[in-house]
């Protein structure tokens, strides 16, 4: 039930911020009020360099009073991964767990203490102050109305110490913050008609971005040749392949215009490292006499691959929008996000037969359960 729920509102929310996508984007990423390097629209871990432990909520629950200790690094565990979210004063943020609403804040207890807790009023002590340094972000202290008051840190290093603190302790540099998401992405343009084209080439970019903002070091690689295609492939843990297609083939042209082809049965070699590849070309994803190319890079490892099983149009745009919804809800899996999409995309654009938000049109094999972000 709280999984169909989730799905709903992200969903909801995919509609409204499919039609307000790029204001939404700019005003979370380009805000002058947040440190070089930090990404809002990502999530962090919370990292005691001294321990190497990590802060944890102590449940699930999105409830007041919910606290927090130090625990070790966890694959998977929502508890861990917390949301930048600018306060509007310089260098200032709220912090929120993927696991709740609310915001974690230091709450003075009768002892003195001032355990970490879920909080529902940002007023508490929940303005957390952020600097960049050489040896990477660091938090510096947990102000209460801008003012500081104190620096979280744990009563011993040890795993399951709760964060609290009576003082005023020096230890800024005790803190960091990791990236929650990591690994390398790579975006294959393979023919030069979308370069060509002013508009496709800044969606392209788009995506790019989109897939920095979920924290992959991404590039883009034009003109790949099959070795080279099959190469990459196999080094990234989330690919997207672009270019036209024809049922079990890829067309790869290069920079003097000349195409060659990628057939399914050429694909030879084992690609384990990538869990997650979207194939935008038209018939990606149909049978032929040399096989199917999405169902082929499944079998030789790739964890997920989405293709098409018709002549799409705008599969760009449709992906973009994908990512979309997948920075904003970081834990939904790549086929709740395809699904969210399909919601609006194909009214948006008065798609019909080469509607790419068809499910009908489309085939994802593999573990459909992967995020391209959590991990």
């Amino acid at each position: 039930m709280r999984k169909l729920v989730t799905l709903t509102i992200s969903c909801l929310m995919a509609v409204c911020l499919f039609l307000n996508c790029s204001l939404v984007s700019k005003n979370l990423v380009a805000k002058a009020d947040v440190v070089s390097g930090l990404y809002p629209s990502i999530y962090y871990r919370l990292k005691n360099v001294a321990s190497n432990l990590y802060i944890t909520m102590d449940s699930y629950d999105d409830l007041d009073n919910v606290s927090c200790s130090l625990q070790p690094r966890s694959a998977h565990d929502a508890r861990q991964i917390f949301r930048l979210i600018p306060s509007g004063s310089t260098n200032t943020y709220f912090l929120k767990p993927m696991t709740s609403s609310k915001p974690l804040c230091m709450s003075t207890l009768t002892n003195g203490h001032n355990p970490l807790m879920l909080k529902t009023y940002y007023s508490i002590i929940g303005y957390w102050k952020i600097a960049e340094s050489s040896n990477g972000h660091k938090i510096t202290s947990v102000t209460s109305n801008l003012y500081n008051v104190v620096s979280p840190f744990p009563n011993s290093y040890n795993a399951d110490t709760p964060i609290a603190t009576n003082t005023f302790q020096g230890i800024f540099s005790t803190w960091g913050l990791e990236p929650a998401f990591s690994g390398s992405a790579e975006y294959y343009v393979t023919t030069s008609d979308i370069l060509n084209n002013p508009e496709n080439n800044a969606c392209v970019n788009e995506i790019v971005g989109k897939i920095e903002n979920l924290g992959y070091d991404t590039s883009r690689y034009e003109y790949p040749n099959s070795g080279a295609l099959q190469n990459r492939i196999g080094q990234n843990r989330f690919c997207v392949v672009h270019g036209h297609g024809s049922p079990g083939a890829l067309a790869l042209e290069n920079a003097s215009g000349n195409v060659s082809w990628l057939y399914a049965d050429n694909i030879s070699l084992v690609m384990p490292m990538c869990s997650y590849c979207m194939i935008i070309s038209c018939n990606s994803a149909v049978d032929s006499t040399h096989g199917n190319l999405t169902e082929k890079l499944h079998q030789h490892g790739v964890g997920c691959v989405t293709g098409f099983t018709v002549s799409v149009s705008k599969g760009e745009y449709y992906f973009k929008y994908v990512l979309h919804n997948q920075e904003f809800f970081p834990d939904n899996k790549i086929i709740d996000s395809l699904a969210c999409v399909d919601l609006s995309f194909g009214a948006a654009y008065n798609l019909s037969g080469t509607n790419p938000a068809n499910p009908n049109h489309r085939l994802t094999v593999g573990s459909t359960s992967v995020s391209l972000g959590l991990n």
